[in-house]
């Protein structure tokens, strides 16, 4: 039996990850203890569940909050998929153990319906050269739509077969199936429906670019792979021009601020003291503007925008951006300038 909280119930997280690394040497055994040791210790919270049941009707499909983050559930002892699937990214780091939490529809145990109006989240986990597929928290239990919750620990969700697992299980990335011929969303709805196999899909190659991403390259790749699956669903579209905006606009912030920061420090300063090292000082602030500013640009044209009313913001933002690098480069050729007399009448 692997490690349980019972047999130490003080137990804090760095202990259990030292305890794991130290006991287990595979790293199938590893994941085995972390998704048991959850399964086993942290209890489903259906309060919070009543709480993003209620908030779907406000269409909050994708509910997540604070309580929901690793540390919080571990303390706490109780989470939702969410907190259950981010628990297990957070130990399996922790080994060297790639892991990674994935959204997407279930088809509940015991009965044929797909959830759709509150998404579900598991966990995609690379055990040394295969990625495997675990549902912790189908592993522990389930909320049944009639019975509530349904306390019945199984290992049918660790490690299941990719073609098994998606017959309950459709993910709104395709390349977390990790299946060559993808099942369809209309299939998996309908899984009396005829599928014609399309090409084959690499997901490995699409996993790989994935993991090369920053995590906030990663967030928006997730957005694009749950549009290109499901779309006919706007938010999805909306939340990758929110994105981009954002991005842009903290980028467009902090060129600000340090142009700012120039112009305070050219008025107290720099025009009384046109010194080499003030002159330096000055253009360094220059380039710092000109680098986030360029930072704005590049997310602005080379990420599309999708909605109409994100179209004309970004265009109105690209044109802010090229205005700021006239005036960065009008104050750069200043101090170029200056440098230039100030080096003059030195050499005289």
């Amino acid at each position: 039996m692997y490690v349980l909280s019972k047999m130490y119930p003080h137990i804090t997280e760095d202990s259990l990850v030292l305890f794991v690394n130290r006991k287990y040497t595979s790293n199938e055994d590893k994941v085995r203890a972390y998704s048991t040791w959850i399964a086993l210790n942290v209890h489903y919270d259906m309060e919070r569940f009543k709480d993003f049941s209620y908030m779907k009707l406000m269409n909050f499909r994708n509910a997540s909050d604070l309580s929901q983050n690793a540390d919080t559930v571990f303390r706490r002892r109780t989470a939702v998929c969410e907190g259950f699937s981010k628990l297990m990214n957070k130990l399996c780091a922790a080994s060297g153990i790639p892991s990674f939490m994935v959204v997407g529809y279930t088809r509940m145990p015991d009965a044929d319906e797909v959830v759709t109006d509150i998404l579900h989240a598991w966990n995609a986990v690379k055990v040394d050269s295969t990625w495997q597929l675990i549902d912790i928290t189908w592993s522990n239990g389930y909320v049944h739509p009639v019975k509530g919750y349904v306390h019945r620990f199984s290992d049918k969700y660790f490690m299941t077969k990719p073609e098994v697992f998606v017959n309950d299980h459709w993910p709104l990335d395709a390349m977390w199936q990790l299946q060559e011929h993808p099942v369809s969303r209309r299939h998996f709805f309908k899984p009396d429906s005829a599928e014609t196999p399309g090409p084959v899909y690499y997901f490995n190659d699409s996993i790989r670019r994935y993991i090369a991403q920053t995590e906030d390259g990663r967030r928006y790749m997730d957005f694009e792979h749950y549009h290109a699956n499901e779309p006919g669903n706007t938010s999805y579209v909306q939340t990758l021009d929110i994105m981009v905006n954002n991005e842009a606009a903290e980028h467009l912030m902090s060129a600000s601020l340090y142009y700012e920061e120039f112009v305070e420090f050219y008025n107290k300063t720099l025009s009384k003291q046109m010194t080499a090292a003030n002159l330096k000082k000055g253009k360094v602030m220059l380039e710092e503007a000109r680098t986030y500013n360029n930072k704005a640009i590049e997310a602005l044209k080379h990420k599309k925008a999708y909605t109409a009313q994100y179209q004309a913001i970004f265009a109105d933002m690209i044109k802010s951006t090229e205005t700021n690098n006239k005036t960065i480069s009008d104050g750069m050729s200043y101090l170029n300038s200056m440098q230039k007399q100030l080096k003059a009448s030195k050499g005289k």
